[in-house]
């Protein structure tokens, strides 16, 4: 499968209602609420005047909000200018404060953009409530020398309330960020992307005959209809009960497959393993299962996802589907059949699997392709030449444009 971008004409920037921005930039006392255990003041750092908070009361909490975003600060004793502001960002001079979202819907992603305040490096990946951190964040955070430089920290929520505690020694903060469908910023939209699943690329292939490990191969079908298929081979995450096991991508030898690149997959309260996933070459991808989760990241609200899919009998088959102007999608029909979503808000759109079933293509922000759905695919390896055919079988060069065939894969020159 080749993967295409294309670039749209005239991107715009998706501002979501459903997407909570809090910007510490420029803050004035009136931005500031506090309890009876604190007092605002003012103070100058570096070289800025403006609000702070006096920690009045010893071995009590202090609640207070910036900007409606919730904070929580309890030390053995009582500390003037607590809370600091600077020139773009909020300071917490101590440690052991908390950042608290009320109100959120779970799944939604918490973005921070934060900093060390000093010498000491600060610490969020230790003490959470509902929430879980993403695996990319790191362990500790240093200090930046400007805005630009901040640390980003992700972490999803689980519950509607989220406490996130900073227990290094103090930190800054630029921004805070709630997206209720995930991916973080208000995003742009999406670069037009094509996937389709008729046709593999010869990189793929040698990546997944490379990989005897993750994949197993079988020559499936009788001819003249024969075809390769790849299927998912052992576990790939660890099982997580009652819940959806990690999400993975597709990668053989180590590396992701350009046949669904940026995608990822998990499965219903298991892991993925032997058969979940089929690449079916030349004919499709089979997801064979139930509760199989494809998430697609990063979309911007009213951002477009087209699929191609069929069902593999008489029955009703298809996807649950979040964040999207439908709930599902699906059909009975052993032809392929085609289904326009909407992204309802910016973030991720998930798509889960009601049974077993066949998808053939998918796209964002683009035409389906009109390829065929089902070739013949000779094994690689059996292929003498280079030679290049249209699906008339004319032989054509390289400045052919449109789908053609090289060594038994279909491909699109362009």
């Amino acid at each position: 499968m080749k993967k295409i971008f294309t670039l749209i004409a005239a991107a715009m920037l998706a501002v979501s209602a459903n997407a909570q921005t809090y910007d510490f930039s420029s803050l004035t006392s009136s931005d500031f609420t506090v309890d009876e255990n604190g007092e605002i003041t003012t103070y100058t750092l570096d070289g800025v005047n403006g609000p702070s908070i006096n920690y009045k009361t010893a071995n009590a909490d202090m609640n207070f909000t910036v900007k409606g975003l919730g904070f929580q600060f309890k030390n053995s004793k009582t500390k003037d200018n607590a809370v600091k502001t600077g020139s773009g960002f909020l300071q917490m001079d101590a440690k052991n404060f908390y950042i608290i979202f009320n109100d959120v819907a779970v799944g939604s992603i918490i973005t921070l953009n934060v900093s060390a305040k000093g010498s000491t490096d600060s610490n969020f990946s230790t003490t959470f409530e509902g929430c879980t951190a993403d695996a990319g964040n790191p362990a500790t955070v240093t200090k930046a020398a400007d805005l630009e430089s901040y640390t980003v920290l992700k972490f999803t929520a689980t519950a509607s309330t989220v406490k996130i505690r900073e227990t290094g020694g103090g930190f800054r903060i630029s921004k805070a960020i709630v997206s209720t469908g995930g991916g973080g910023e208000p995003a742009t939209a999406h670069v037009a992307t094509t996937y389709d699943y008729t046709t593999i690329s010869t990189a793929d292939i040698a990546l997944l005959d490379a990989d005897v490990t993750k994949w197993t191969k079988t020559t499936e079908g009788t001819a003249p209809n024969q075809f390769v298929r790849y299927s998912i081979a052992g576990e790939w995450a660890a099982k997580v009960s009652g819940a959806f096991g990690a999400d993975v991508a597709l990668v053989a030898n180590g590396t992701e497959l350009d046949y669904a690149k940026g995608l990822v997959f998990a499965r219903n309260a298991n892991a993925l393993k032997d058969g979940n996933i089929r690449i079916d070459c030349g004919k499709r991808l089979s997801i064979n299962a139930t509760g199989i989760r494809m998430t697609i990241a990063n979309l911007a609200k009213n951002d477009v996802v087209k699929v191609r899919f069929s069902s593999t009998g008489d029955e009703e088959r298809g996807f649950e589907v979040t964040n999207a102007d439908k709930t599902s999608i699906s059909s009975s029909s052993s032809e392929p059949i085609e289904e326009t979503l909407t992204a309802a808000a910016d973030g991720a759109m998930t798509l889960v699997t009601t049974k077993g079933l066949y998808l053939y293509a998918l796209t964002i922000n683009a035409a389906l392709p009109t390829g065929i759905t089902d070739v013949k695919v000779v094994e690689p390896s059996t292929i003498k030449d280079d030679a290049i055919y249209n699906l008339s079988g004319q032989k054509v060069n390289e400045n052919y444009k449109g789908v053609v065939i090289k060594n038994g894969v279909k491909t699109i020159q362009k």
